[in-house]
This record gives C-alpha cells, sequence and structure tokens, in this order.
C-alpha cells in the first residue's frame, strides 16, 4: 500500500468572511453540500438521459483532472514523479470528495505504459446514488472515474482510460478504481472512451450549425487542395502542397510532413515556416523523426498537453497535436498538425480531414510517381529506338561491305590463288601489311605495306617475345573453348600497332591472321574483312589439309607395303615411289620410336583420347625429325611409331659422322619436346634397295629392345651400335645381368639423383686412374674426384683398386658407351 506524501495543500486555503470568498491558490472555491452536486445529477439524468448524463459527468471530471495535474505542477516541487502523480488523490480527500488510497502503481513514460489500482471509501457519488435510488446494477461514480483519467492522462503525456471495477453503490464494500494506458486495456474501455468524447446531443442547435458550416467550408477547402494536388504531375511539388493546404485548412502554426526511406531509414522534412514558405531537410538513417515515424504507426491526438516535441528540425513546445502515420505502396511517412493559431483543441472531424488530405495526397504522389515514370520509360524507349535505328543503319553498310569483301575473296579462293592472293586483297582492302601463320607462328604468307624493312623478318623477331608469346597461347587456348564468338587481340609490338585475329575450324586451330602499321588504329571495315579473310583462310588452309592428308595417306600405304616386303615389282615400286617424290636409289634408313606417358602409370598403351593424342604426337614427332632429315614418311600405332631418315646427299663416307649427329640432335630435341615421356628410338641398318626396308624396320625394332634390355631410357641408337652383339652371339640377357651386377647401382644412383658417378668413373678410367688429371680433364677440383670415387665405392661395395674389379668395370663401361 502506498502513502501519500507531499505538499501540504491547506496552505493554501483562505476564507475572506467579510467578502464571501473562499480561494486555493487565488483560485475561487466553491462551497456547497454534495445534496445540491446530485440534485444537477438528478437534473441532467431527468432532461438528458441516462447514458448522456454519465457522459456529461465523466467529461467534466475528466477536464477538472487534465487541469489539476498541470496546475499542481506548475505550483509545487515535487521530490518524484509519483508524488506528483498521487497529489490528486490527496487533494480530493481534503475537499472530502472521497477518501482515496493508492494501492499499486507502476509506469514507465519510455514505453508508454501505465497501470494503477487505488480504493475509494466514502464516495459522495456513491453515498447520495444509495439514498436515492438504492443498489445500481454499474458502477456510479461517474465524474471521480472521469478525474482520475484525466489526471492520469496529463500526467502520462498519453491517453490513460480508468474503470471502477467495484463500487459501494452496486452494494461493494468499496469502490475500487483501475487505470491503464489506452493499448492496454485490449478494448474493454470502449464505454468510457465514449465517454470522454463529446456528445452532438449536448450541443445547442446554433453550436451545431456553426460547427456545420465549418465542416462545409472546410470540406469545400480540403476539396479544392486535394483537385490543385491531384492535378499536379511534378511529384517533387506534393509534398509541399500537402503542408502548406494543410496549414491553411486547420489554421495552425506548424504542419510537418516526414517521408522515410524503409530500407535506409533516412527521412525528408517538410514543415512550415510561414504562410507562405515551406523548409525541406533531409536527416540520416539514425534521426530522431525517422525512429519516431517509425515506432508510431497509429494515429494520435494529443489536448492541452504541455509536451516538448523534439523530431529533428528543432524543439517545438506542443499544446494540441494530430499525428496520422502514411502507409501506402506511395508514401511512408507521417503528417503533423501542431497548435492552432486560436488556441482551440483539434476535433475528431480534424483529425477525419487530415487523414482524407494525406490519403488523397499519397494518391496523388504516386500518379505523378506513375506519370514520370511513364516519361522516363517513353524517353528511353524513343532514345533506344533512335539507336536502334542508327545501329541497323550502320550495320545495314556494314553488312553490304561485308558481301562485297566475302565476294572478293570468295572468287580468290575459287580461282585457286592460294593464301598469297588472299593475304594481297586484304592488304588493299585495309591498306595495311598483312602476315598469314600456322598455328605453330610459322610464316604462311606475307603482304608488304612497308618497303623499309622485311615483314618476315619483324614477325619472327616479334614472336620471340614472352608477353606476345604468351598472349597467343592464351588467346588460342580461349578460342578453343568458345563456340561460335570470334575474338581479336590488339598487341603493340616496336612502333607497329598488331591486329590478330584467330583463324578456326570446329574448334581446331589453323593458325593466325595479322595486320599491322605504324601508330594507326583499326576500324569497322578492316574488323569485317579480318573476320571474313579469317573464314576464307580457314577454308584454305583445310583444302591444303585435305590435300596433304591424303599424299600423306598414299606415302603411309606405300611405306607399309616397303617394310611388310609385299611390293609386286622392284620397278613397279620405284615408280611409284619417284610419284610420291621419294628416290629410292638414294640412301634411307628405318627408324622406329616408342613413346610411354609417364602419367600412364606404367602402362605402355596411351591413355585417355588415343585418337587425338596419337595425331598430337605423330605432329609433334613430325616436327623434330624434320629439323635432322629433309624427307621422312611417319606412321603411329599406339605409342610405337616408324619412319624413314633420308641420307640423300650423304656420302658413304660422312654416314657414320653424319648419323652420330642425327642421333645425339635427336636426343636433345626428343628431352625438350617430350619431358613427361619416357622414349626410345632405334636407327635400322642402311637400305640401298627396296628389299632392304624390311630389314632396315626388323633392325629398328631390335635396337630397341636392346635398349630397353639393358635398362637404358631416354636412349637413341643405331643398330651398328649393337651388331657386334649379334656377331659374338652374346645373350643380351645374360649381358644386361653383367652390366646390373658390376654398375648397375651406380645407373639407378645416377637416374634417382641426377649425379655424375657413372661420368666420374669413366671419367677416372680414361685418364689412366690419375685424380689430377681426370679433375684437370673434367674441370673439376681433385677433392671433387677423391670425394665421388670414395661414394662409388661405398654405394656398390667395389675394391678399385683390384685388377679384375677394374677390368668389370671398364666392359661394362664400354657396353653402355657402345649403345
Amino acid at each position: 500500500m502506498l502513502v501519500i506524501s507531499g505538499p501540504v495543500f491547506t496552505d493554501l486555503l483562505t476564507v475572506n468572511k467579510d467578502e464571501g470568498l473562499i480561494r486555493f491558490n487565488q483560485n475561487r472555491l466553491l462551497l456547497m453540500e454534495s445534496e445540491t452536486i446530485f440534485q444537477l445529477r438528478e437534473e441532467l439524468i431527468q432532461n438528458l438521459g441516462y447514458d448522456i448524463a454519465r457522459n456529461v459527468l465523466t467529461r467534466f471530471g475528466y477536464r477538472s483532472g487534465m487541469k489539476d495535474v498541470v496546475a499542481f505542477k506548475n505550483l509545487y516541487y515535487f521530490e518524484s514523479d509519483a508524488d506528483w502523480l498521487l497529489a490528486g488523490p490527496k487533494m480530493h480527500t481534503l475537499e472530502g470528495i472521497v477518501h482515496s488510497t493508492c494501492e499499486s502503481l507502476e509506469y514507465d513514460r519510455s514505453r508508454g505504459t501505465f497501470h494503477m489500482t487505488a480504493i475509494w471509501r466514502n464516495s459522495y457519488e456513491a453515498e447520495q446514488h444509495l439514498q436515492k435510488h438504492g443498489r445500481a446494477n454499474e458502477p456510479v461514480c461517474w465524474s471521480l472515474t472521469g478525474y482520475a483519467s484525466g489526471y492520469a492522462s496529463g500526467f502520462m503525456g498519453s491517453q490513460v482510460v480508468g474503470i471502477e471495477t467495484m463500487c459501494q453503490g452496486m452494494g461493494d464494500p468499496y469502490c475500487k478504481l483501475e487505470l491503464r494506458s489506452l493499448e492496454e486495456w485490449n478494448g474493454q474501455e470502449n464505454r468510457v472512451i465514449d465517454d470522454l468524447k463529446q456528445n452532438m446531443i449536448m450541443k445547442s442547435l446554433q453550436t451545431m450549425l456553426e460547427e456545420e458550416r465549418e465542416r462545409v467550408s472546410l470540406l469545400k477547402h480540403l476539396n479544392s487542395a486535394i483537385i490543385d494536388i491531384g492535378m499536379s504531375l511534378e511529384s517533387s511539388n506534393m509534398p509541399i502542397k500537402t503542408v502548406t493546404y494543410a496549414q491553411r485548412l486547420f489554421n495552425a502554426k506548424k504542419v510537418i510532413l516526414a517521408i522515410v526511406n524503409v530500407q535506409s531509414g533516412k527521412a525528408v522534412l517538410y514543415e512550415t515556416i510561414n504562410r507562405s514558405e515551406v523548409a525541406t531537410k533531409v536527416f540520416a538513417g539514425d534521426s530522431d523523426i525517422a525512429a519516431f515515424i517509425l515506432k508510431n504507426r497509429q494515429p494520435m491526438v494529443w489536448e492541452n498537453s504541455e509536451k516538448v516535441l523534439d523530431l529533428g528540425s528543432g524543439s517545438i513546445r506542443v499544446r494540441n497535436l494530430i499525428y496520422i502515420p502514411l502507409d501506402s505502396k506511395e508514401l511512408f511517412g507521417a503528417i503533423i498538425v501542431i497548435n492552432k493559431v486560436n488556441g482551440k483543441q483539434f476535433t475528431q472531424n480534424d483529425q477525419e480531414l487530415l487523414t482524407l488530405l494525406a490519403t488523397q495526397s499519397s494518391i496523388a504522389l504516386g500518379n505523378a510517381r506513375a506519370y514520370e515514370q511513364t516519361n522516363r520509360d517513353l524517353k528511353e524507349k524513343v532514345d533506344e529506338l533512335y539507336r536502334v535505328n542508327k545501329l541497323l543503319y550502320a550495320e545495314h553498310d556494314a553488312l553490304q561491305k561485308a558481301t562485297n569483301i566475302h565476294s572478293q575473296l570468295t572468287s580468290v579462293v575459287l580461282e585457286g590463288h592460294g593464301l598469297e592472293m588472299i593475304a594481297r586483297n586484304l592488304g588493299s582492302i585495309v591498306n595495311k601489311s598483312v602476315i598469314i601463320t600456322d598455328q605453330f607462328y610459322n610464316i604462311m604468307s606475307v603482304y608488304g605495306q612497308e618497303d623499309d624493312f622485311d615483314l618476315k623478318e619483324f614477325w619472327h623477331t616479334a614472336v620471340q617475345d614472352p608477353t606476345l608469346k604468351q598472349e597467343l597461347s592464351l588467346f588460342k587456348e580461349k578460342q578453343l573453348n568458345v563456340d561460335d564468338k570470334r575474338a581479336h587481340i590488339f598487341y603493340k609490338y616496336g612502333h607497329f600497332e598488331m591486329f590478330i585475329v584467330p583463324v578456326t575450324a570446329s574448334k581446331e586451330s589453323l593458325g593466325f591472321v595479322i595486320t599491322l602499321e605504324k601508330n594507326k588504329t583499326h576500324n569497322q571495315l578492316e574488323s569485317i574483312a579480318m573476320e571474313q579473310v579469317a573464314t576464307v583462310i580457314a577454308l584454305e588452309i583445310l583444302k591444303q589439309k585435305a590435300a596433304f592428308e591424303t599424299e600423306r595417306r598414299i606415302k603411309k600405304d606405300f611405306l607399309e607395303e616397303l617394310l611388310k616386303n609385299s611390293h609386286e615389282n622392284e620397278d613397279g615400286t620405284m615408280t611409284r615411289a619417284k610419284e610420291l617424290g621419294m628416290d629410292l636409289s638414294q640412301l634411307y634408313r628405318v627408324f622406329a620410336v616408342e613413346l610411354i606417358d609417364e602419367d600412364s602409370n606404367g602402362q605402355t598403351e596411351l591413355q585417355g583420347d588415343t585418337v587425338n593424342r596419337l595425331g598430337n604426337l605423330c605432329q609433334a614427332l613430325e616436327r623434330v625429325i624434320k629439323q635432322v632429315s629433309d624427307s621422312m614418311v611417319l606412321i603411329g600405332k599406339k605409342n610405337y611409331f616408324i619412319g624413314t631418315l633420308s641420307l640423300i646427299g650423304k656420302s658413304r663416307k660422312n654416314t657414320d659422322r653424319y648419323l652420330q649427329e642425327v642421333i645425339e640432335n635427336l636426343e636433345k630435341l626428343f628431352k625438350i619436346t617430350f619431358p613427361n615421356y619416357r622414349w626410345y628410338i632405334g636407327i635400322g641398318s642402311p637400305c640401298t634397295g627396296v628389299a632392304n626396308f624390311n630389314s632396315s624396320y626388323h633392325d629398328a625394332c631390335t635396337t630397341i629392345e636392346t635398349i630397353k634390355s639393358l635398362r637404358f631410357e631416354n636412349k637413341c641408337s643405331s643398330y651398328e651400335r649393337i651388331a657386334v652383339l649379334g656377331l659374338l652371339n652374346i645373350n643380351i640377357e645374360q649381358l644386361r645381368r653383367f652390366v646390373d651386377k658390376t654398375i648397375g647401382c651406380l645407373l639407378e644412383y645416377d637416374q634417382k639423383h641426377n649425379s655424375n658417378l657413372i661420368f666420374t668413373l669413366d671419367l677416372y678410367y680414361k685418364n689412366n686412374c690419375n685424380v689430377e688429371k681426370s679433375a684437370r680433364k673434367g674441370f673439376m677440383s681433385s677433392s671433387t674426384i677423391k670425394y665421388r670415387l670414395r661414394r662409388i665405392t661405398e654405394i656398390a661395395n667395389i675394391d678399385l683398386s683390384d685388377q679384375e674389379t677394374n677390368l668389370a668395370i671398364q666392359l661394362a663401361l664400354k657396353i653402355i658407351q657402345g649403345l
């Protein structure tokens, strides 16, 4: 139970008997019997009816409570808000109206919650009702309930409603009151709220007519405002017009329209400065105005408040206020009308009219925005149509030029003039120098507009540039992975701008076509011409490729007949060979190559897309072999390849020296070209006639098997080097075991650690086991030679001072050197 404390009200009470005045802090009081007040109550009931009488007395109490809560706040200093709140009940007790005791009190201004219960004893309204009418069916303390609601509402600054839950007039031992904020009643307070509203029946006919005239006038002005706002098609003027009309309609001191962007939280504020001006301000997402509007989404009306409202545009002292939230597709925010100029309160009619104005403004704003968006869309469409029309004209012109270029180039192809004429035609069209290359960047044709330098020399130098080489490689790879998208690159090398377009067919790179000129950019005509030329070049290359493949297939078939020795007669075979460009009266050798992919986990057959890989390996082998032999035919089967080496022009005397150069060059090129393969190359015996090709083929295969039997890898050898083994009738397997037993562990160590122990050992024996001489010949220090010899004795577990051991080691070294 809370104890009422606070000021002593009796100190402010004065009685002047001479003048007949009783005052409370200069305010006049009337002292009369409760019977007199009750008679007024009875008159109201008899003349206006029970409900209207209750309405009048409840509003009478509500206004009295609102007045007292403001007066007490200005009159006294209260130690706490609770003291200020409980001053009202204390005053009632001193006035003899009722004895009030606060039972519980809880409130939170920040959340807008309020809950209080009080017990009333000796209520004058309940006492008089029992005397005149007996027990009632409902609470009868009307003015007391209204007073409590008005006092608590003024205290909280928001609507608080009191309901009498027990009443002595109903036969209860005492009266009990419960006060809650409006939102906490959940509709139970509807009748009390109706009692707090002004009843139109109580007004005089003249007042009603005046208010109706004012209402009609306001509706006319509102209608004019809505028409004016609705006819405007500029969305930027809508908020300003709405604020201006609201100020005129309600004769308000200030009107604020806030529009909030829900996503960003940013608020745009339109507020009246005077009768003819509206100021606009923009506030960030965390501003008070945005937070206030996002929190309060229900209409509000403040009456006779003394609040200070801070909405971001400065502090405003508010006495009367209407707050209408705006929540539509077109507009989210709120409109706030503050303080009438004449000091009057806002009515229910004002709230309805403001709601109507806000709704119509939202609709008009939506229409204006839609109109503006439609205008923007139409402008974009017109601009797009203009752009498309311009593009169509340009495309038509380009198509005409492309047709002319295509006809010109097609006639070149059909007439069989080849790549030289194609390059010449392209150069004359674009007025630039032209280079055509294959997929390996080798020049196929050139056409030069530059007289002061060699185009071929320029390209050979440019293509060695690592950056250009990488660009071309990436460009070629990208082109093969993208369907139907003709790409190009620009590259500046020296003083020249190069425009490079790929030549492709069915995702296969065939080469490049390049135009170049000093400090000159390309144009649309050049792009069209380059694309057309790339297609024509692709057709020409495919035609040449088909002819080459046909010739190559015929040569392969012919070589297979030679290797199988299945030809009908020697003269016919010689004639066919000459037709194919081979002079079999000259010296040839058959060679065999076996390639094993290191990524195939030791399998001897090629894995994956065998056909494609076989083709690629054939092409790579052909490029390598062509670097050591002028004439060659190659057959590929799985990972085995067979071909011929031409020794045309080589005399019998220098054949051996030439053969050694071929072997050394092949080993060097194979290590570069096939770093991820194990390979074996066997070169057969010389072919002096048609009948020798079969035996040379078998000799080449035997050479490979011998190399593999001795566990050599990445080795090239001729049949002559192993022929002595056949003459001595030496078993290859026994020979391999001898080499393995003698120096096999050293060979494995060198292969595994990439060391040179075998080289060091051979150097040591070639220099008569002299360490100093071996060091000089091998360009090493003597300490290095000694260290390696010590490692050799440790790894092979041999004694280099033993003569028999030295003999065995030297024999094994001779065997592997012979291969």
